[in-house]
């Protein structure tokens, strides 16, 4: 039987990954042909990347913790599955991306 902070926690897992996520996307968003769109999608990327600490907090560590924890939720068994294998699988695509990257930097 499924606890009933279990949808609570996929909540708090999925805000634990948005940071990264919304970077992410940014990323990518800086190279539309739209320049409102580019623009503050480079002033967002250059914001992260003038302060060492959200590589390490928001872009490592956060979806680190959430793949840890949704990992284990999942071999609980007793969890929801579909909201902890979605925040699983987000945080484990976003560390490969950005390990990836700093691997080839």
């Amino acid at each position: 039987m499924a606890s009933k902070s279990s949808p609570g926690i996929a909540a708090l897992a999925f805000a634990l990954i948005l940071p990264a996520g919304a970077f992410l996307l940014a990323v990518v968003a800086r190279t539309t042909p739209q320049p409102g769109l580019a623009h503050a999608a480079d002033a967002f990327v250059n914001w992260y990347a003038s302060r060492m600490w959200t590589l390490w907090l928001l872009l490592l560590a956060l979806p680190f913790v959430v793949l840890v924890t949704g990992g284990m939720a999942l071999a609980d068994g007793r969890t929801p599955r579909f909201p902890f294998v979605v925040t699983t699988l987000l945080s484990g695509v976003i560390l490969a991306v950005v390990v990836l990257h700093m691997a080839a930097n």
